[in-house]
C-alpha cells in the first residue's frame, strides 16, 4: 500500500517522465483554458508542420498554415493578422471575431475575455487556440 508521500513521488516521477517525452518527441504543446478554468483544448505545432487545432474530445477542429486559419476538412475560414501589441483573427469576409492579447489571452469580437492559454507563444499558436474558444462559445 503507498502512503501519501509515496504517491506524491510517484506523481513527481510521472510528471517528469511526462515532460521528457514530450520533450523529445519535438513541437510545441499549448493548452487552453476557458473562463471557469476547464481545458477546452490545445494547440501543438510538430516541428515543421502548421499548427494543428485539437478540441477537447481529441478531435481535429483546423489548422493554422502562414496566417491562414482552415477547417478540419483544410476550408479556409480565416486569416491571423499581427498589429502592434495584438494579433487579430478575421474570419474569411475579412470580419474582426476575436483578438490574442500579449500572445496568451483571448478576446472576442466584444472585447470580452473568453480564455487563456497555458502559456505565452506565437501569434499562429494563440490565434488557433483563440479560435477554438471563440467557436466553442
Amino acid at each position: 500500500m503507498c502512503t501519501s508521500a509515496c504517491i506524491r513521488r510517484l506523481i513527481s516521477i510521472l510528471t517528469i517522465l511526462t515532460t521528457a517525452t514530450l520533450a523529445a518527441c519535438g513541437g510545441e504543446k499549448l493548452v487552453l483554458y476557458n473562463l471557469r478554468g476547464q481545458m477546452v483544448g490545445e494547440v501543438r505545432r510538430p516541428d515543421g508542420q502548421p499548427v494543428v487545432i485539437i478540441d477537447s474530445y481529441g478531435s481535429l477542429r483546423g489548422r493554422v498554415r502562414d496566417h491562414v486559419i482552415t477547417d478540419a476538412d483544410d476550408r479556409p475560414i480565416g486569416t491571423v493578422s499581427e498589429r502592434e501589441r495584438e494579433t487579430l483573427i478575421l474570419n474569411e469576409k475579412g470580419t474582426d471575431i476575436g483578438t490574442v492579447q500579449d500572445n496568451r489571452d483571448c478576446y472576442d469580437r466584444d472585447d470580452r475575455l473568453v480564455g487563456r492559454m497555458s502559456v505565452k507563444t506565437d501569434p499562429d499558436s494563440a490565434a488557433a487556440a483563440c479560435v477554438l474558444l471563440i467557436l466553442k462559445k
